[in-house]
């Protein structure tokens, strides 16, 4: 009895356990971990934006030289360029969506690729505004994607960098129309159009240092002018250059060394001289006013002086350039004029 009274048990069990098991009760929905990979934003592919000049561009390549576009108001060349398909870190903030920025990459999309390119304006040591407001503002400058134009963001200072959504490989071109022409160049290769690149042929640049020594009448002690030149063969000044011609540029950064209060205006056009072949050349020319930088024994000024002609397109490889300080100057108020006591000329080679 007792044996049959535990087999009832076990049966009765196994009937429990096998009615249980048989009832149709839905299994619960499995539970994952969550992802520690945050979603991955997708840019919008006719993106096109300016950034940090700050930035560093994802392994970038140096564009090559003749990279660069003048025109009568602007100028500009390609320092680098960089193609990646994602973007993380500093350029997360230029996809915010609202006021969320993504927490993960952001990805160019299918079939495209982020193009970022680093533009300057700055030529020897002066700095250009690459796009004036005007041209941008009256969008004269465009972005050619294919068949797709995009208007330039407002590039208005001497450096710049660009982040654009374009597709894999596809033709992008800069293009510039002012003064009657449109001047364009391709910013994955750097090359400009021929028209362009036969307009900047004849382009170089140099710089050359040197000392002014002399003094003024009645100044015992002398003084002392440095003078830092640079010259440039450009097409534009402010206008094209006439046919067969290139405009010359003359740059002077100039310091001077003086045991009394200097003053009054400088003559820009009789201070300077520049010849090219032997010849004089009449320069236009300006000056800005003395500023004092330094007061002590002695006291340091400095100005600068731009000097501008135009000269042959081919053949200009070394100007020689002459500098003595010229004009309304004063020494604690009274009329000065400067004696030169050592070589004020020099000559530069253009590259």
């Amino acid at each position: 009895m007792r044996i049959r009274g535990l087999l009832a048990l076990v049966l009765a069990s196994g009937l429990v356990v096998t009615a249980v098991a048989g009832c149709d009760v839905s299994a619960p929905a499995p539970v994952t971990a969550p992802s520690s990979t945050p979603a991955i934003t997708i840019a919008d592919p006719h993106m096109i934006t300016d950034v940090s000049t700050f930035i560093d561009l994802p392994d970038p390549k140096a564009a090559p030289a003749g990279a660069a576009l003048d025109g009568p108001s602007y100028r500009f060349h390609i320092v680098e360029t960089a193609t990646t398909v994602f973007l993380d870190g500093d350029f997360l903030p230029y996809f915010k969506t609202g006021d969320a920025t993504p927490a993960g990459p952001v990805s160019a999309g299918p079939d495209n690729e982020f193009l970022l390119i680093r533009l300057s304006g700055q030529v020897g040591k002066k700095a250009y505004v690459m796009f004036p407001a005007p041209l941008t503002d009256n969008e004269q400058v465009k972005i050619r994607v294919g068949d797709e134009t995009r208007v330039m963001p407002g590039l208005q200072g001497s450096d710049g960098v660009l982040l654009l959504v374009v597709p894999i490989g596809s033709p992008v071109t800069l293009a510039v129309t002012e003064a009657g022409r449109t001047q364009s160049i391709d910013l994955r290769t750097g090359k400009p159009d021929a028209q362009s690149a036969a307009l900047a042929a004849g382009s170089a640049e140099g710089e050359a240092n040197w000392d002014v020594y002399g003094r003024y009448p009645g100044d015992k002690i002398g003084g002392q002018v440095n003078v830092k030149a640079s010259a440039y063969l450009t097409p534009f000044d402010g206008t094209y250059a006439k046919p067969g011609k290139i405009w010359l540029d003359v740059n002077l950064e100039l310091s001077y060394w003086s045991w009394r209060e200097l003053g009054g205006s400088l003559n820009a056009a009789k201070s300077i001289q520049v010849k090219v072949g032997g010849r004089t050349l009449t320069v236009d020319a300006e000056a800005t006013d003395f500023e004092l930088l330094t007061s002590g024994t002695p006291n340091l000024y400095q100005n600068e002086l731009y000097a501008k002609v135009q000269v042959p397109k081919d053949g200009v490889r070394k100007v020689s350039v002459r500098f003595v300080p010229v004009g309304g100057l004063t020494l604690d108020g009274e009329p000065a004029r400067f004696q030169p006591s050592s070589a004020p000329t020099e000559t530069i080679t253009l590259k």
